[in-house]
């Protein structure tokens, strides 16, 4: 989604042949053959800027003892800081006639640092217009002195103007190619975005105007490795989330991998999401302080982070909204043993009474609740504890979906004496257990005819 071929600018853009070769260093090669097995099979100036660029990100390493400026030194030994790889740039293009010019300036790292060192890039002009290009960014990054190089980042050719001026910024501002030219001292002041945002459909220009604005102030971190696979359509422009409030999350898929929504040790399969053609929407929110990412399936059960959030520490009051919407998603839940969240909202066990008796402390495990019980079971009213009081008397209560006939097995005791109500269809039974095992289970049913008891819900008496 690339919109940076741009037009010339009357007067600013016409130099002459000894201003383009200005800050480039004499050569003693004919570039020539080389270039021409470089862009061979190319047609078009775009094609062939886009071929040279590949072959400086995928065969010079950055040199990260700063000593290799120029051209024929970064073709002796394949390596070379940013001037190096604008220099040889340059003069892989002469010969094919494409004209370029080595930008100067200063640029950012991804923690807003701007470095002492000055940095440079490239304005090339291909057919209809002329692109920036920063082969240097594209080829790879340092991290601890060590050169890591980027696998086919083609994020950092023709770049939108609007994307790269929160990263750099050219020694004359004219070669901001921005409609208004921002000062230094707003460019300092600038988060640091890329553009691998376009990819993923966002518009580098109203990016820009709303950044200037006010409007948005702070970004998630956004990871170039699955830009192919997603749109965000709209998702929540800001870096740190706040428990309690709902947030959209609008999705829409280039490929087939499933995306979900990981937060707080919850998966959110897009099954869960709402579907309109290949886009889906979720209106999601956070219960806990810490990372939130919308992932992209990978190979297996692993999935790889495209967006992440910070979800701030919550206040009392966002703490009451997540106790008003998710009562089984407050924090004393986590405490308790056998905790399926799923099971419980499906048979209709009532959060707020679990959390009641959590908080007053007599809760500290639920019942075992067992494969299939959400099919089997609704409208359930039982004891909540895991372990029961032998002598003491509990009512179980229940409207039940499935199954010919229910019994609570207690040891060796079969209970099946039930009082049932018939408009409603529930069933209810007071029981006074004895030490032991006590189970709440049904005959499946099947195939019309009596088959064995499953157990649903499992206690412990003592």
């Amino acid at each position: 989604m690339k919109t940076s071929i741009f037009s010339l600018l009357v007067g600013l853009l016409c130099f002459s042949a000894a201003a383009k070769a200005q800050g480039v260093s004499e050569t003693k090669y004919d570039y020539s053959t080389v270039a021409r097995q470089i862009t061979a099979g190319c047609h078009t100036k775009w094609e062939q800027a886009r071929n040279i660029y590949q072959w400086l990100c995928q065969n010079i390493a950055y040199d990260t003892d700063y000593r290799i400026y120029t051209a024929d030194e970064c073709w002796e030994n394949k390596k070379g800081v940013c001037q190096a790889y604008c220099e040889l740039f340059y003069r892989l293009g002469e010969p094919l006639g494409l004209k370029c010019m080595i930008i100067s300036g200063k640029s950012k790292d991804s923690d807003g640092k701007i470095g002492d060192i000055g940095h440079a890039w490239l304005y090339v002009e291909v057919d209809g217009g002329c692109i920036l290009v920063d082969p240097t960014w594209g080829a790879g990054g340092v991290k601890d002195g060590v050169f890591e190089r980027s696998e086919n980042d083609m994020s950092w050719f023709q770049v939108d103007p609007y994307w790269l001026i929160y990263t750099h910024y050219p020694d004359d501002e004219r070669f901001q190619y921005l409609d208004a030219p921002i000062s230094w001292e707003t460019f300092v002041k600038l988060p640091v975005l890329y553009p691998i945002m376009s990819d993923y459909g966002w518009n580098g220009r109203q990016m820009f105007a709303d950044v200037m604005a006010g409007k948005v102030q702070t970004f998630p971190t956004l990871y170039d490795n699955y830009a192919e696979n997603l749109f965000l359509t709209d998702i929540p422009i800001q870096k740190t989330l706040r428990v309690g409030q709902f947030y959209t999350f609008s999705i829409q898929k280039k490929k087939r991998n499933e995306i979900v929504l990981i937060h707080d040790g919850e998966f959110v399969h897009e099954a869960e999401w709402q579907r309109e053609g290949n886009r889906y929407t979720i209106r999601y929110m956070p219960v806990a302080a810490g990372p939130l990412k919308l992932s992209v399936a990978q190979s297996g059960d692993t999935y790889g982070a495209a967006v992440t959030y910070q979800v701030a520490p919550p206040t009392a009051q966002e703490l009451k909204n997540v106790e008003r919407h998710y009562p089984y998603k407050m924090p004393e839940m986590k405490r308790l043993k056998n905790l399926d969240v799923h099971c419980l909202e499906l048979i209709g066990v009532k959060g707020e009474e679990v959390l009641r008796q959590a908080r007053q402390g007599a809760l500290r495990a639920l019942p075992v609740l067992y494969k299939d019980a959400e099919l089997f079971l609704r409208g359930v009213n039982i004891p909540l504890s895991e372990t029961l009081q032998a002598g003491q008397t509990y009512t179980f209560s229940f409207i039940p979906q499935k199954g010919r006939d229910w019994q609570i097995i207690n040891g060796e005791d079969w209970l099946g004496t039930w009082s049932v109500d018939e408009e409603t269809g529930r069933w209810t039974m007071q029981v006074t257990p004895h030490a032991g095992s006590l189970k709440l289970a049904v005959q499946r049913d099947e195939a019309g005819v009596g088959g064995p008891y499953s157990t649903m819900i499992g206690y412990t008496v003592r």
